[in-house]
């Protein structure tokens, strides 16, 4: 279920719930759906989920774990539940508010507002090209292997935890979509680390006209994406590669609306870029002071 209901969940595009919203949103699912797109996870080799860290001891396949660990009873069981819709969603649905209840429940209680504060700086989207950049800001150093984890992605999706992190699933489902590359990180963390100096992604995304002018025609309210092409007057391919970018660095936000996306401005992301740069501007009067004395 651990790869299942997130490639369920992309597919709805019901990402960024709250815990309320996705209880609710699990109790609606079709039994049928969720016992069919089981079965297909488990026929496909090629539709699994694959987690890694950066200090990988090895490529691990929580399918694998579970294979090696159930017994011949359990496997038996799970084979009954594929078979029965219904028993497999109260299952599901059981099991995961028993887990929340006793043990996630207290730890998001205690993590919430570093949480809902990491969705506003980093936003919740970032384009797979953009993923070294994005490591880097989430962690205040350069993270190993990121350009091979971001291949054959369309996007990346952020997940911010509960002092856990950094975890990438590459998630595939049935739908019109590529793989979507799932980026779970230490909400308290990545945002601890920022303010130490200017984040550079985000002054190379302030750095060209037809981005800063993105910028200019959103600031008063949020933008329709066809707006934002037929302003600029440039290419739908040309758009959305400065917009990927904008997004990425957590300039822009962006929300869904069925196949439309709408832009607006990070203010807490352009805040944190002037903060950086007066932080990096104090330090070196510092430096200068201290020299002088």
């Amino acid at each position: 279920m651990s790869g299942i209901l997130p490639d369920l969940a992309l597919r709805d595009g019901t990402c960024g719930l709250e815990p309320g919203e996705l209880f609710a949103w699990l109790e609606q699912l079709d039994p049928a759906d969720l016992a069919e797109h089981a079965r297909a996870y488990a026929r496909k080799l090629e539709h699994r989920e694959t987690i890694r860290s950066p200090k990988p001891s090895g490529n691990d396949y929580p399918e694998t774990w579970a294979r090696d660990a159930a017994s011949d009873r359990q496997q038996a069981e799970a084979l009954e539940l594929l078979e029965n819709p219904d028993m497999l969603k109260a299952r599901v649905v059981r099991t995961l508010r028993t887990f929340w209840e006793s043990h996630f429940k207290p730890l998001y209680t205690q993590h919430e507002a570093a949480i809902h504060q990491a969705i506003e700086t980093f936003g919740a989207d970032a384009a797979p090209q953009d993923l070294e950049a994005l490591l880097e800001r989430l962690f205040g150093r350069p993270i190993g292997g990121a350009r091979e984890w971001s291949v054959e992605h369309e996007r990346i999706v952020l997940v911010p935890l509960p002092f856990m992190g950094p975890y990438l699933i590459s998630s595939v489902f049935d739908g019109p979509s590529s793989p979507v590359l799932v980026l779970g990180f230490d909400a308290a963390y990545a945002l601890r680390t920022q303010g130490r100096a200017p984040d550079i992604s985000r002054l190379k995304a302030l750095a060209d006209g037809t981005r800063l002018e993105i910028l200019r025609f959103v600031r008063q309210s949020e933008r329709f994406g066809g707006e934002i092409v037929t302003h600029l007057g440039i290419s739908q391919p040309g758009v959305s590669r400065h917009l990927r970018l904008l997004v990425a660095t957590g300039i822009l936000r962006v929300r869904r609306e069925g196949t439309s996306k709408f832009y607006a401005i990070n203010d807490s992301a352009l805040d944190a870029v002037a903060e950086g740069i007066r932080h990096m501007r104090s330090g070196a009067k510092r430096d200068v002071e201290s020299e002088q004395a």
